[in-house]
């Protein structure tokens, strides 16, 4: 899902710029623009560059969140089963 509309985006704008710019190259001098063109590249490939390791950063915490909840979770159930369960467990 989120991933998905993230690269979406990014390919819609990255779509968007190489079609200006070959709009821009055919009315105007190339000189100019390419160099302009370049610059607005640059930024846009940094920040998918960014942008992928912001995600590898959150999926990676979110996977050693639920490991951790997951591991501490069964602890608690395979302690809770060894010793037997009392009244105050049960209601």
């Amino acid at each position: 899902g989120y991933w998905y509309l993230l690269c979406e985006t990014l390919s819609i704008c990255a779509n968007i710029l190489a079609e200006d710019f070959q709009n821009a190259l055919r009315h105007i001098g190339p000189a100019g623009k390419v160099a302009e063109y370049r610059a607005l590249w640059l930024r846009l490939s940094k920040l998918s560059r960014d942008t992928g390791i912001a995600n590898c950063y959150t999926f990676t915490f979110v996977n050693l969140y639920l490991f951790l909840i997951i591991t501490l979770s069964v602890y608690g159930l395979l302690s809770q089963i060894s010793e037997g369960f009392g009244i105050k467990d049960i209601g």
